[in-house]
């Protein structure tokens, strides 16, 4: 019960910090037609329409995000990716506070990840690339597999 709480309340922050992320983006430029954020999962393969990594957010850590709806508020199918930190470098992915993905799937339901391998292989030039592999884990305890990339994908700070 204890941990089934801990996945409802760290999903409903991970919400709530993605709503007020939308709406301290100045820059307008949350579509980022530059950039590519690409993933896999149940046997389909998803484009994200939108794509953005957030250095400084309102939660815990920087957060990277993609969906398949038209911005955060309306965000669709996709990744949301909370790391520690958007330096280059391999992270292990989790299920804690930092280190995990959290994953909207197409019929709403909001896995997480219990294991799995975060690449950041370039921040530069306010850009971020890297890819991702992680085993999920539905409500009621079904695992399934999400890879994923993107590639000059803006960083807001």
């Amino acid at each position: 019960m204890k941990a089934k709480s801990l996945k409802l309340l760290r999903s409903s922050i991970t919400i709530l910090t993605l709503l007020l992320f939308s709406a301290c983006n100045k820059s307008g430029d949350s579509q980022n037609a530059s950039g590519s954020f690409t993933w896999a999962w149940g046997g389909t393969n998803y484009t994200g329409n939108f794509k953005e990594a957030f250095l400084q957010s309102l939660g815990p850590t920087p957060i990277i995000v993609s969906g398949t709806g038209a911005a955060i508020p309306t965000a669709g199918t996709g990744p949301r990716i909370t790391v520690n930190s958007l330096n280059m470098g391999t992270y292990t992915l989790g299920g804690g506070i930092t280190n995990y993905i959290s994953f909207i799937a197409p019929n709403g339901d909001n896995l997480q990840s219990t294991t799995g391998t975060l690449n950041i292989t370039a921040n530069a030039n306010s850009k971020l690339s890297g890819d991702f592999t992680a085993t999920l884990i539905n409500p009621v305890g079904q695992t399934s597999l999400l890879t994923g990339s993107f590639s000059n994908i803006k960083i807001n700070f």
